[in-house]
């Protein structure tokens, strides 16, 4: 029979290897980062399935991980599903596009993101 303190552990430890997996697994392709006050382009190269989804289990939290291409590079743009830059860049998927220009405002809790129209 396992303690508590058993019960614990174990579902600590198997916290701890999900984690580790989790972490490698989007360690391996870098992170599309957009810069203050810069145009950041950027094609979005699989839409043949649903993007991958990343949930902060405390405030639930909902990021999509999108594989995109930035400079001939294949990177990940994490985006809360609430920014209205995914539905805006969900709406043009749908519509065709899928080579984006984005302009980044302000910094911290202040950032916003603004699609740039061709």
């Amino acid at each position: 029979m396992t303690t508590e303190n058993e019960q614990i552990n174990n579902w600590l430890k198997e916290e701890l290897e999900t984690l580790k997996e989790q972490l490698q697994q989007y360690d391996d392709i870098p992170s599309l980062k957009f810069e203050e006050g810069k145009i950041t382009t950027f094609m979005i190269v699989d839409i043949s399935k649903p993007f991958e989804k990343w949930v902060e289990q405390e405030t639930n939290l909902v990021k999509k991980i999108i594989p995109v291409e930035h400079k001939g590079e294949q990177k990940k743009l994490w985006l809360n599903v609430r920014n209205p830059l995914y539905t805006q860049i969900i709406e043009s998927l749908n519509n065709g596009v899928n080579t984006f220009s984005v302009f980044q405002i302000g910094s911290g809790q202040s950032t916003k993101y603004s699609l740039v129209k061709d």
